[in-house]
């Protein structure tokens, strides 16, 4: 097996971890504070620590002595299996796709005449953007909204949610908001989109309440559901 840089050869529960380190080639080993790990560790030929170690402080322990970083932890390191370590591999073995190569792509048209309100130009990339096919085999739809506060993410996300409905990959879309803000999303979907909506109340009084919410969500068959988490 050929181990990479940074793959993690603990198990997350272990006292101790350890991870393989490319150059210099080795292990880096970080633990709680222990006298008895400590001085194991000193021992071992090679073993650098403090403003000697090439990795923050932490411990560093050369490639070959892994034997005796093994006899030094003893049951204070849980060592992953193989099969494990090997998806770890394949994963970043992984051919990857770069944010140019989706660039490339992106449609420089976007018809957002499902809107009341005609998006801005960088809203209508946002759009684009999520509506880029992404992934090695072009099968990942979507993205993260993570525009400044007051450039209009709600109505990014609105628009979004509308394209993907004109495009028929979806057919509803459900909102989660803090709870102050539900009803708030709910008037901004009436002020920008077509749609229609219904807000979940955070409380009911019994059986025959939800029942009448199911009833008017099966006969109004809204396109977005606003909840709160």
């Amino acid at each position: 097996m050929n181990y990479l840089e940074g793959l993690t050869l603990t198990k997350q529960k272990s006292y101790t971890t350890v991870v393989l380190t490319k150059e210099p080639s080795g292990f880096l080993v970080e633990f709680p504070q222990n006298k008895r790990i400590f001085a194991k560790l000193v021992n071992i030929p090679g073993a650098l620590f403090g403003d000697e170690s090439p990795y923050d402080r932490s411990f560093y322990i050369p490639r070959h002595q892994l034997n005796a970083l093994k006899l030094a932890l003893g049951n204070k390191a849980l060592w992953r299996e193989v099969p494990e370590l090997q998806k770890d591999l394949d994963f970043q073995n992984m051919p990857q796709e770069t944010l140019q190569d989706v660039l490339s792509r992106i449609t420089p048209e976007i018809d957002t005449s499902y809107m009341k309100i005609e998006p801005y130009s960088f809203q209508k990339l946002a759009v684009a953007w999520a509506a880029t096919q992404k992934g090695l085999n072009q099968e990942v739809k979507g993205g993260l909204l993570a525009d400044q506060m007051g450039l209009g993410k709600t109505i990014e996300a609105m628009a979004i949610a509308g394209y993907f409905k004109s495009q028929g990959w979806i057919k509803n879309c459900l909102v989660i908001t803090p709870a102050t803000i539900k009803t708030q999303f709910a008037q901004e979907i009436d002020k920008f989109t077509y749609e229609r909506s219904v807000v979940i109340k955070s409380r009911y009084k019994g059986f025959e309440d939800r029942k009448a919410l199911y009833n008017q969500i099966r006969e109004e068959n809204p396109f977005f559901t606003v909840i709160n988490y």
